[in-house]
């Protein structure tokens, strides 16, 4: 049994005037999620705040052992991920449906950055790039993928660093409620205790080096993690709202599991 101690804190940064950060925290659910959104006239705020309350609405209404196979079934994914899956689709249409219906939220969108504990398992997703960080053993790794002109050029023409301004390079190439439809991508990996991962904006990472957070995640407990995260963000510039989730992974007492797995026998539920 995966048992998750979890932190999370979002600041406005020096530079800008509103927060346009949401994340969502649900250790019940083992759910965790940051949106950072984009457009004027407080519309990236609302588009993150629709994702990650949409995110949250499909699993509660979206039980793990329901059937949820629809045409976006993917056979390659597990249930849980699949699960996933179907929520970011769900809030993505949330997002678009809203712009669609209100002029002053024309152009809104939003990144994600979301993660699910299922029984043994974790499952990572991401549109945009908003990162997830995955901390196993003192090395640090990038889960998500991103989704920007920069990172697309460095794929498909690694020896050329011109084909776009600096100012373009970081435009997003997809993001949430941008069109009706969202390609995230999917990753899903065993979890151990003593794990840490890391799901934050870009406000964060674009100041702070992976390394860095590694060695604060390590040293610190989940909450004086956050804190000392977006102090080094901001203390760096602060340009950019900067969110911050810690999650700690610890397994239940072996005994328990051990009363669990047989419980779960007699009911019939293993």
């Amino acid at each position: 049994m995966i048992v998750i101690a979890s932190a999370g804190l979002s600041d406005i940064g020096r530079k800008r005037h509103s927060n346009q950060d949401a994340f969502l925290m649900d250790d019940a659910q083992g759910l965790y999620v940051v949106a950072d959104g984009m457009g004027g006239h407080q519309a990236g705020e609302v588009a993150s705040q629709i994702v990650v309350d949409s995110i949250h609405q499909y699993y509660a209404a979206s039980p793990p052992d329901a059937d949820q196979e629809t045409t976006r079934h993917d056979p390659s994914l597990s249930p849980d991920a699949n699960r996933l899956r179907e929520a970011i689709h769900y809030a993505n249409q949330k997002v678009y449906q809203a712009a669609e219906d209100n002029k002053a939220y024309q152009g809104m969108g939003s990144t994600l950055a979301a993660v699910h504990f299922s029984r043994n398992t974790f499952i990572a997703a991401n549109v945009g790039d908003s990162p997830i960080y995955l901390i196993h053993e003192n090395a640090i790794e990038t889960l998500s993928v991103p989704h920007t002109l920069m990172a697309e050029q460095q794929e498909f023409h690694p020896e050329d660093q011109t084909l776009f301004s600096p100012d373009l390079r970081h435009m997003l190439t997809r993001g949430m409620g941008v069109e009706d439809t969202v390609q995230p991508d999917i990753c899903e990996s065993p979890c151990f205790s003593g794990d840490r991962l890391v799901v934050c904006s870009d406000g964060l990472s674009g100041k702070v080096t992976p390394e860095e957070i590694r060695d604060v995640v390590a040293a610190q407990s989940a909450p004086d993690g956050c804190q000392k995260l977006i102090e080094m963000a901001n203390q760096r510039g602060g340009d950019d709202n900067i969110t911050a989730l810690i999650l700690h992974v610890h397994t239940a007492n072996p005994l328990f599991q051990r009363l669990s797995h047989w419980f779960g026998r007699l009911t019939g539920n293993n």
